[in-house]
């Protein structure tokens, strides 16, 4: 059997980087070439494709100021335009749908029910979110009719093929089970760990054991390596959290740029746990812990009082971080210092100051040091252990096996840093 496996842009999307998958998706497609017991096709709508290559784009381009700065100071033109940046990408997108072995396609117009897309999105119906603010599904849409001509090519065979759709996207989810209703070879796995969620379907497929049977033991494993009050379990039991602190401090402190310090809040179990496979009355599993984390800065006297030099004349506007202080009874006059970004910085001593358009004063209460949240992220580890499953069908005997770091992604910046 061979099993088609099509992925929507959010199970595919890197939060920054040149690269069309992430990590996670572009280690499964390489792990699992020359599996012997189930062919896989990875296959991309060209929605996707150019989604993604709309966002690697938007991302070199914005990278272009920094660019000309550099050339200012060094006098030396790099040569970088808008053209050959997007030339570049288009490149770069080839070698890896080639490097992958990747499928795209295409969405043929000629077979799209457009009466039916236009009323659907008319009315909000999905895959068109009736929630959004703005309009939000016609991508969505195209994508879905790309997987749907997908599975109608494999009618005739589906003996021989199996067509998933991956998506964390709840609303196309829900409008693709709509129209595959009925299907015997043709399914949606809806997810927002589309690597994770792949590995436990991967598993179970190709597994001796039933997809009943899979499930039914995923359920006792899920309480098993973390019960639902987190008061008991493996997890606690052979001390996971201490384990995974010293065995990747080095991950766990590492910091994105801007940043002076990192702080680990909050541990959580990404439920269930993958089954691996299972050999007699012993059965591997995959847990994945995700460590959510937070970037802090230093903020300092002038980071959080700044001025523009267009702010000059009868109204100052003191812009910053953190919204300013009330006027304090007694004024102090601080003349500003012009810096490379062009905000002019209040700096702590007293005189009054002219400038082209006449003299300001600032006042403002003394400010304690304090810290400002520049990034929200996570990073990914992944926890390999087994147990023995008894004629109760309860676990026994387990094992923690292996301990692997995935992976740290942060958030899109929180607040603008200085300069």
């Amino acid at each position: 059997m061979e099993l088609r496996i099509v992925l929507d842009t959010n199970a595919i999307f890197r939060a920054s980087g040149g690269y069309l998958l992430s990590y996670a998706i572009s280690a499964k497609i390489q792990n699992r070439r020359g599996d012997r017991n189930l062919q896989l096709a990875w296959y991309l709508p060209q929605m996707v494709v150019d989604e993604r290559r709309f966002q690697m784009r938007k991302e070199a381009l914005a990278l272009k100021s920094s660019l000309k700065s550099y050339e200012k100071i060094t006098g030396q033109s790099l040569g970088v335009t808008d053209e050959s940046t997007k030339a570049l990408i288009d490149a770069s997108i080839e070698r890896q749908v080639q490097q992958y072995n990747l499928h795209v396609c295409q969405c043929d117009a000629r077979a799209v029910d457009w009466p039916s897309v236009i009323s659907n999105a008319a009315h909000r119906k999905p895959p068109f979110d009736p929630n959004a603010e703005h309009e939000k599904g016609f991508r969505d849409a195209v994508i879905l009719e790309s997987f749907l001509q997908l599975v109608a090519s494999t009618a005739a065979d589906r003996n021989r093929y199996r067509v998933l759709l991956v998506t964390g996207d709840g609303v196309l989810a829900e409008a693709a089970r709509g129209r595959i209703a009925g299907s015997d070879h043709a399914e949606v796995l809806e997810t927002n760990e589309a690597a994770d969620s792949l590995d436990g379907l991967l598993s179970t497929l190709t597994s001796e054991a039933s997809e009943e049977d899979v499930r039914r033991l995923q359920t006792a494993a899920d309480t098993y390596f973390l019960s639902k009050d987190n008061k008991s379990g493996l997890f606690l039991q052979a001390h996971v959290q201490s384990e995974i602190e010293q065995r990747f401090a080095e991950q766990l402190s590492a910091l994105p740029p801007g940043a002076d310090r990192r702080e680990n809040y909050k541990w959580v179990i990404v439920r269930p746990p993958s089954f691996l496979r299972k050999e007699f009355q012993h059965v591997w599993w995959t847990s994945r812990v995700k460590v959510r984390s937070r970037a802090l800065r230093k903020t300092t006297f002038s980071d959080l009082y700044r001025v523009r030099p267009s702010d000059y004349g009868e109204t100052v506007m003191v812009a910053g971080i953190a919204n300013p202080p009330p006027i304090a009874s007694t004024s102090a006059v601080f003349p500003p210092e012009i810096t490379s970004s062009g905000f002019l910085t209040v700096e702590a001593f007293a005189g009054p100051v002219s400038v082209p358009s006449g003299s300001f004063t600032v006042s403002m209460p003394p400010v304690p040091p304090s810290e400002q949240v520049t990034r929200e992220g996570a990073s990914r580890f992944e926890v390999r252990w087994s147990a023995d499953v008894n004629a109760a069908g309860a676990f026994e005997n387990p094992q923690v096996e292996v301990f692997s770091f995935i992976e740290t992604r942060w958030d899109e910046t929180l607040a603008q840093q200085p300069g």
